[in-house]
């Protein structure tokens, strides 16, 4: 087994120390952490949409972007 050292700061390793269960190492620790973290690629193309349901969600967007365009600009004039 290959050991490396590593260098973190003290309040770093405050919040590990509280993440840690009593009878894990911190190699245990950083795998169970790591483990916790999900790359996006994974859930791509998980949601599909039908064309209906996909020009909605265009629509809602457009309309959102619109209105805080319109929120934004009287904020600017205001200053």
């Amino acid at each position: 087994m290959v050991f490396k050292t590593i260098t973190i700061k003290n309040t770093v390793y405050m919040h590990l120390m509280k993440e840690k269960k009593p009878d894990e190492s911190f190699s245990t620790l950083f795998e169970r952490l790591l483990e916790k973290t999900h790359s996006l690629e994974k859930f791509y193309g998980a949601w599909t949409l039908t064309k209906a349901e996909e020009d909605k969600q265009d629509l809602a967007m457009k309309k959102f972007r619109s209105e805080f365009n319109e929120e934004f600009k009287k904020h600017e004039s205001t200053r």
